[in-house]
């Protein structure tokens, strides 16, 4: 089973209540195992950075945790591509989203996963909670939170993948940068 959100909260499925139980049950016991604490509780968690009131629900670059150059605006994203040729990355996720939180956690900051970024590939993290985000999911077909899309410097879609770990991502770019910046794709 692959670790998604829907966006929309429906898949068509007459079994989605039991599946949102069980997935919400495995859910509480991961975020004991990675080290959440309980939202609702007065403070952080020890080590847990703070995040002011304001920051709630926005993914902006000061909030997100890694050291990854996040840009948050997909045209001039892909401008900067047209003229570098460097693939995009786009990271499809939501402050609401559990495994969008895992990548920001545990995916993003891994030293490999940075170092494939400054080997020129462009990061762009959009916030489905935004409506600018939420016409570019509609534009690529984004049903599952977190999805990762590697675009062309025409914004053409090379390859996509949801929630993923540093080495599967690591992987991921080996196999598709190629296509990605591939002269006339």
């Amino acid at each position: 089973m692959s670790v998604a959100c829907s966006p929309s909260g429906r898949c068509g499925r007459p079994c989605l209540g039991a599946a949102v139980a069980v997935l919400g049950v495995a859910a509480i016991a991961a975020a004991g195992f990675v080290g959440w604490s309980d939202p609702l509780s007065a403070g952080p968690s020890a080590g847990a950075p703070a995040v002011s009131p304001s920051a709630v629900g926005k993914r902006t670059e000061t909030v997100l945790s890694s050291q990854v150059p996040w840009r948050t605006d997909l045209t001039a994203a892909l401008a900067e591509s047209a003229r570098s040729g460097e693939p995009v990355l786009v990271d499809f996720a939501a402050a609401w989203c559990p495994p969008c939180q895992l990548l920001e956690e545990k995916t993003w900051p891994a030293p490999a996963v940075r170092a494939v970024f400054a080997d020129g590939v462009i990061p762009v993290n959009l916030d489905l909670d935004d409506a600018a985000a939420q016409a570019a999911s509609e534009t690529y077909d984004v049903a599952y939170l977190p999805t990762l899309l590697l675009l062309d410097s025409e914004g053409e879609e090379v390859a996509r993948t949801g929630y993923i770990d540093a080495a599967g991502l690591v992987e991921f770019f080996d196999e598709h940068k190629a296509a990605a910046t591939a002269p006339g794709r």
